[in-house]
Order: structure tokens, then sequence, then C-alpha cells
């Protein structure tokens, strides 16, 4: 459905003549797949008209009406121009694999993307996807879940900066309508990517301004256990507690049910996880993790305190790292323990 003229506030932007979609098919459900409450989607609507600064590092979004307005030292960033058609940007830049470099290609900037980059293999004239390679579930689009290949490329050559060895998704022909696609278009730089700069957007100029952050020189991982983790609710659950061992602040919050002068419970609100997608021939699969098993506790730790990139973080650990899991898997619990491995190892990649 479409709400039309609706004011929306942002900080002390204000757009008075917002036109609003709302989704009411419930199976397209984003906090799921993010594992924290998301309402909606900010778009390209709102931002066209403004400027836009992104410090990855310190998880800060500014918006102003010109770049000088951003406070920011805009003189020691690199500044090249954008394309903006349909309210999308697209950027060029040098695609080289084991085999062969493209120059000049047109790539989506795509910050929703959480792959390091996203390549169309159909829309590349001889492309190959070189070994090693692994098929994997890519993540949920507007048309349901997107499977398809990662490996690693050489390098991508975007203005003056190589990224070296990211890892590349490639969907399958059949999740895409190549006929929707911009002109020209052969894939998209991600989040991943994005994410090693300090990033300022100014899409009434069409310009963006880059400049490396800290982590631009961190390698691009991949998960290494072989599961795809999605949240799926909260329970209640239960803590026996001795009173004497509680402290003062849970004694005057109400949080007990007090059953006897020396027993009492504690109920917490637990996040819930389970397995969405197991990777065929993983270290998980290998030790028989299912699609649809509950993860309850990982390396000791319960999980449903954790945050689900807290969780996934732990599952691209290092190579040979062991981690112990519990599961419940309809009314049993099961505990399950296998090695890491890096299925697009760098090593492997550049023959060490």
């Amino acid at each position: 459905m479409v709400s039309l003229r609706n004011k929306l506030e942002v900080g002390t932007l204000i757009d008075s003549v917002h036109h609003l979609y709302v989704i009411t098919d419930t199976s397209f459900n984003l906090s799921r797949n993010i594992g924290i409450p998301i309402h909606g989607i900010l778009g390209s609507l709102f931002f066209r008209s403004n400027v836009v600064a992104i410090d990855y590092i310190k998880k800060k979004i500014t918006v102003a009406h010109s770049a000088s307005d951003l406070g920011l030292k805009v003189d020691k960033y690199d500044s090249f121009p954008l394309i903006l058609e349909n309210d999308r940007v697209y950027t060029q830049a040098h695609i080289e694999t084991k085999e062969k470099r493209f120059e000049n290609q047109k790539l989506l900037l795509d910050l929703g993307n959480s792959n390091p980059m996203m390549l169309f293999q159909r829309q590349l004239s001889h492309y190959v996807i070189s070994p090693p390679y692994i098929r994997e579930y890519l993540g949920m689009g507007f048309n349901g879940a997107v499977f398809g290949y990662k490996n690693r490329i050489k390098s991508l050559r975007w203005a003056k900066y190589v990224v070296e060895y990211p890892i590349v998704a490639y969907p399958d022909s059949n999740s895409y309508d190549p006929v929707k696609i911009s002109k020209n278009r052969v894939g998209s730089i991600g989040n991943q990517i994005l994410s090693r700069f300090h990033v300022i957007l100014d899409y009434p100029n069409q310009r963006i301004y880059l400049r490396v952050n800290k982590n631009f020189h961190k390698p691009y991982v991949v998960d290494m256990s072989g599961l795809e983790i999605v949240h799926d609710g909260f329970e209640f659950v239960r803590h026996r507690m001795l009173y004497q061992d509680m402290g003062e602040n849970e004694r005057m919050e109400g949080r007990t049910i007090v059953f006897s002068t020396q027993v009492n419970y504690l109920i917490e609100l637990h996040a819930t996880y389970i397995v969405n997608q197991v990777r065929p021939n993983s270290p998980a699969e290998q030790a028989g993790i299912q699609i649809g098993d509950q993860i309850l506790k990982i390396n000791g730790r319960m999980v449903g305190k954790m945050k689900l990139q807290d969780i996934k973080a732990k599952l691209q650990s290092g190579e040979g790292k062991r981690i112990k899991m519990q599961i419940r898997r309809g009314d049993k619990e099961l505990n399950i323990s296998f090695e890491l491995e890096d299925p697009l190892s760098l090593q492997t990649y550049k023959g060490v």
C-alpha cells in the first residue's frame, strides 16, 4: 500500500510530503535476518536532496544540505564522480580475476548488501568463476531466498584504491531479471568494502568522497561454520536463585517471583536463534546440525543475551578453532562440536 504526503522528521531535516510504502506481507521480515528490530527502510527520496557522511568506525551517519555543513575536513578525502540513475548510485571500477581484467565496469553502490561484492556472471563476457568456490545461501530478496556461488577475485580497482582478494557473490540467474537491471550494470559494491572507508555521498552534485579507515587492510572473511543463523523471536528464561545471592537492584525492580523465603526465580527475556540454512559439506553439516535447530549455547555461553552479529563473528573467528554448540531439536537438547574451516582460504588462493 502507498500512503501519500506524510511528514518525516530525521533530526532537524523535515520532508513534509514523504510518500510511504507499507508492506503487508508478513513473510518479509528484515529483523529476522539482521537480529535487531527493523521497522522500515529510509529510501532514496529522502537522501537525494542531501549530503550523507557515513562513519563506520563510530557508527554514525551525518546528513546535511551541503558537504561544507558536515563539520568534516572534506579536503582530506578523495573525490570522484558518481552516476545517478533512477535514484540509485553507480560507480566505475576495474575488476581483475585470475584469468582476465575487466575495465571500467558499472557497479551499484549497495549499502544494503552485506557481501563485499556481487557480480552477475552472464553480464560479463567470458567471465569464469575461478576455484576455489562454494555454493551457498546469499540472502533474502524481494522474491525470496537467493542462492549462488562465492569465490575470491584478485582485486577491485576503484579510483586510486586497490581492494585485494575480496569475496564475490554470484546470484543464480533465476534470482534476478536482466531486463530490469540498469543498462551496462554488472554487479554491486557492498557494505563490507564500503565499511573500509569514511564515506561522503553528495547526491545533489553526484560525487563521492572517500578516505580509508583503520579497517582497510583487514582481510575479507566468509562464515567458516557453514551456518546461516537468524533471529526467531524471544522466550522467557527462568533462573533459580538464592535470595542472598541477588543484587539490591534485582530485589527492588520487581523482576522476581518469590516462592519461599529462601528460593527466588529471576525471569529474563532472551532472544532465540535458529539455523536457517546449512552449507553442503561444511563443518556444521558434517557435525549433524540441521535446518530448524535452535542454538542454545556457543562455547558454553548462552546465546539469548548475544547479538546476531556477535554470533556470526564467533563463526568467522579463525580456521581450526573449535566450536561447541548446544542445540534444541524438537524436545531434545544435543551437544555438537566441530572445527571452523575457511572454504575460501586466502592462502589457498595465493598458492601459499
